[in-house]
């Protein structure tokens, strides 16, 4: 378990960071996109929002799915 706290711990910077630069750069690919009416459109403006969220949450996922699979005897 160890192992895996110990990755999420350098997943969560690396997540952050991603999430920044996100945020920065896609306001440029935004127009590229097409209307804002589009799902394509809405679908990236939606990642830059929450993309920091949605990196945490794969993490904690992570991190949740690696404590299932150790509790669980047998099951490797």
């Amino acid at each position: 378990m160890f192992g895996a706290y110990a990755r999420a711990a350098l997943a969560i910077p690396i997540a952050v960071l991603m999430g920044g630069f996100l945020e920065f750069v896609l306001p440029y690919f935004l127009p590229l996109m097409g209307s804002e009416d589009g799902m394509l459109y809405s679908s990236f403006d939606f990642l830059g929002e929450y993309g920091v969220f949605i990196m945490l949450l794969a993490v904690g996922a992570g991190v949740l799915a690696r404590a299932y699979v150790e509790s669980t005897p047998g099951v490797r």
